[in-house]
């Protein structure tokens, strides 16, 4: 049986149409950015440059890569293999998903390069001006489809090397379901940050769900191969890596032995093995061999050549590109399969978190934008009423304003005038407080007045004396409401306005400008309250006359019980100092309940109800709503934060994506026959008659190895496309 006889029969079965339904779902993922929110399982094919990569990809997917001076591999590459009846066709694609600084592009663009080619001879020219097309993302890609070469010009790359993806579809009759991702070569002889460049481009793809395509050329120590070295550094156990061997014939006599030991296993070891490729060598190239007639000259090396024709089975089966790219396509398949749960869950959050983000956003401006403003002031005033009306919603600024009233309300109590009939330190004939020395105040005051008549100045200027630190108390009172009302518009401002950095200054600068002018009002207001009180009056006579009762009483009482002056005489209890002390402490009383409630009074209608009732038009007028060059005005008003604007357009890409990749993922039918056993997608079926039935049980990987053997010793048949096992004869 031929290649393309074995390729058809395995294109045919049903795991060959399971595997391609894999392999063309991840294609289409990966063309719709999927690669920026889930990890996609691929292949990843690494190595040394002169490692034999390129042959090694030319010959999985029957082309023929460039290989001119230059023009080696300088960005991932992904070949996206398929079978099909139909005669040999490729189409090249570009996929840009980065831009030139590196960042990831918010949409991912997937654009057809060139027409469909039909000839291999044509698509080595046309890769080598797709990565060209990559490696210039300032230049139109359709200038290169076509390009003279000749020109200079056009052979001055913008890039050195880039991390985006030139895709090449290959399909035909001898075409494996396949695809890969063939990345640079490691470099060594270049600059320090181009290396870092190729070496990071690399990590970035075998890095996660990737199978690692391992090119080891025989030529050299595989401990002296810094790809071998890379993939260690990520998959340290080797789970995720395949080594491909290349370059066999240039093995010298007695190397065999330490290549043979890394092929079973005892060293160097894992998971997947190795395979071992023999590609054409530079005489071959000149003869510009055929992919069939390469793949037969190198069966006939490894069936005619030491030490692999006498090598055991298992090596025999790893040896040449048909069987590698076999067992290449089902390690892919399995990951795909196995990934497939995750891949939707993933998807599903992600898709939901940036629902969630983006809702989370403000809308963005309308059309009508003096209606969005009007809306916004009316808001904006909604909002300073319910704070300054102490709705439930807004009690913030109330609070505030109560704890600072009662803080007012105590130093104002706090300059009572105590008097006592004692003497006292506190006292002096300045500020008398003990009814000697209010006595002695008296006396140094009368001038025109009858006997016991007490000055109505000295009565008046005990009564200021306590007014003294009413003044500095009454502005920290103001000070400190003005305060938490500015600190309140800043953070209403900000929630209100502050999607839009232009308005929200405009605004500031009007409002501040308001409270301020609001704030020397109340202020002026507050002066003239505590000028009315240097001038005692009151007609709150009942209220003055129950105090006056109340504190001659107690000061007769504490007089009466003192002992006599120094003639021996008793105290008089009704004395005039003992009356002015009552009188003046009375007033007092009669001051303090009244400027306790005018103060925070004339600041609440002075200051929170006159912004509440003045904002609306000052904003209005301040905003020059219906001035002249309003509309331009406008415009520069709900011109967005960039960083707003830039976030909802790539959570909006974001959104799409995730919609088209969720969608893409749902449609997909992950469903196998629950009779099969589905081992890296091959399919095996037991004969319920068969005496082989207990081997339902058997875990599948086990079976799946027991039937490889079975088949080669004849107890393994056929029924349709379905391997199916029978008891032996």
């Amino acid at each position: 049986m031929t290649d393309s006889d074995a390729t058809a029969a395995l294109a045919g079965s049903d795991y060959a149409q399971r595997s391609r339904e894999m392999i063309n779902l991840v294609k289409d993922l990966r063309a719709l950015g999927a690669d920026a929110e889930v990890d996609l399982p691929r292949i990843a094919v690494i190595g040394n440059q002169s490692a034999g990569k390129s042959s090694l990809v030319e010959a999985i997917a029957d082309i023929k890569v460039p290989r001119a001076a230059g023009t080696c591999t300088r960005c991932p590459m992904e070949f996206r293999l398929s079978y099909s009846e139909s005669a040999w066709r490729s189409q090249i694609s570009l996929r840009f998903e980065k831009s030139k600084t590196g960042n990831r592009l918010p949409n991912v663009l997937e654009q057809k390069f060139g027409p469909t080619i039909y000839s291999k001879n044509e698509l080595e020219d046309m890769l080598r001006r797709a990565q060209m097309a990559v490696l210039n993302p300032s230049t139109s890609a359709t200038q290169f489809e076509a390009a003279d070469f000749k020109d200079k010009s056009m052979l001055e790359n913008e890039l050195s090397f880039s991390p985006n993806v030139v895709c090449v579809d290959v399909s035909g009759p001898d075409v494996p379901d396949l695809s890969f991702i063939d990345l640079p070569g490691l470099v060594s002889n270049e600059e320090r940050d181009v290396i870092d460049l190729v070496r990071n481009l690399i990590l970035d793809h075998i890095t996660g769900n990737a199978l690692i395509l391992l090119t080891i050329t025989m030529r050299d120590d595989i401990q002296n191969q810094s790809a071998a070295l890379l993939a260690k550094e990520v998959d340290p156990q080797g789970l995720r890596t395949v080594g491909v061997l290349t370059k066999p014939d240039t093995l010298q006599s007695g190397e065999e032995s330490g290549w043979l030991d890394i092929l079973h296993g005892r060293k160097h070891r894992l998971h997947h093995g190795y395979f071992v490729t023999k590609q054409p060598g530079p005489q071959e190239l000149l003869e510009d061999l055929g992919h069939a007639e390469a793949r037969k000259r190198e069966a006939s090396y490894f069936a005619s050549t030491l030490p692999w024709r006498n090598a055991l089975q298992t090596i025999k089966s790893r040896v040449g590109v048909p069987h590698l790219t076999s067992h290449l396509s089902k390690l892919l398949t399995e990951r795909i399969s196995e990934a497939l749960p995750d891949l939707r869950s993933r998807s599903l959050a992600s898709l939901r978190q940036a629902r969630d983000e983006l809702s989370s956003l403000p809308e963005p401006p309308s059309d009508n934008i003096l209606s969005d403003l009007l809306c916004l002031i009316g808001q904006f005033e909604k909002t300073i009423s319910d704070c300054v009306g102490g709705s439930i919603h807004e009690p913030s600024v109330m609070q505030h304003c109560r704890a600072t009233y009662d803080l007012f309300r105590e130093n104002i109590k706090e300059t009572t005038p105590e008097f006592t009939v004692d003497d006292t330190p506190d006292s002096s004939l300045e500020r008398p407080r003990s009814a000697k020395d209010v006595q002695a105040f008296i006396k140094n005051h009368i001038t025109r007045e009858l006997p016991f008549d007490v000055p109505f100045d000295a009565k008046a200027h005990l009564i200021n004396q306590c007014l003294e630190y009413w003044p500095h108390f009454v502005e920290t009172c103001a000070d400190a409401v003005f305060f938490g009302l500015g600190e309140m518009l800043d953070v209403k401002i900000e929630q209100t306005f502050g999607r839009f950095g232009n308005l929200k200054q405009s605004v500031s600068n009007v409002v501040n400008e308001l409270l301020n002018e609001i704030q020397e009002n109340a202020a002026k207001h507050l002066k003239w309250l505590l000028e009315l009180e240097h001038h005692p009056f009151t007609l709150n006579t009942h209220y003055l006359e129950s105090y006056r009762e109340k504190y001659l009483k107690k000061y007769q009482e504490e007089r009466s019980q003192a002992t006599p002056d120094e003639n021996d005489q008793p105290a008089d209890a009704a004395s005039p100092e003992i009356v002015l002390m009552a009188e003046v402490r009375a007033y007092f009383q009669v001051a303090y309940k009244r400027i306790i409630d005018n103060v925070p009074r004339a600041i609440d209608y002075d200051g929170l109800i006159a912004l509440s009732s003045r904002v609306n038009a000052a904003l209005v007028r301040g905003l020059g709503v219906d001035t002249e060059g309003s509309s331009t005005r406008l415009k520069e008003y709900f011109a967005e934060d960039p960083e707003v604007s830039d976030l909802r357009a790539e959570l909006q890409a974001k959104q799409k994506r995730l919609e088209e990749i969720t969608t893409r993922l749902s449609g997909f039918s992950g469903k196998s026959d629950p009779r099969r056993v589905s081992v890296a997608r091959s399919s095996f079926r037991l004969d319920a008659s068969s005496p082989l039935s207990p081997l339902r049980a058997v875990n599948p990987r086990t079976l799946v190895r027991l039937a490889g053997r079975l088949y080669m010793m004849g107890v393994l048949r056929r029924r349709g496309t379905i391997p199916v096992l029978r008891a032996p004869p």
